[in-house]
């Protein structure tokens, strides 16, 4: 058997791995929901420059043949974070969405 300080010591070191481990799940968490947001406030901005695009369009103030450059993304602060990056075409409206791990 153990003595008494022995076993003290390794409760001790499990509950502060355990800690360690559960603190790092949480970090992990929070930095994965921050991307997510960002990607999401960066495709949104997509979609509004699309849709006034297309209303642009619709009500004669472009061609339909012009041609549009490509859309800077920019950060909270207003500065560009992706410039002349694709954005990847969302799925049909049937199709079930990407779920992140």
């Amino acid at each position: 058997m153990l003595p008494t300080e022995s076993l003290i010591w390794i409760v001790l070191a499990g509950t502060g791995f355990v800690c360690v481990v559960s603190m790092l799940g949480v970090f992990s968490s929070i930095m994965r929901h921050e991307t997510d947001l960002h990607n999401l406030r960066n495709r949104v901005a997509e979609l509004q420059y699309s849709y006034s695009l297309q209303l642009a369009r619709l009500h004669g103030h472009l061609d339909h043949e012009d041609e549009v450059g490509e859309v800077d993304i920019l950060d909270d602060d207003g500065s560009v974070i992706e410039a002349g990056e694709p954005v990847e075409p969302l799925a049909p409206a049937g199709a079930p969405a990407a779920r992140a791990a």
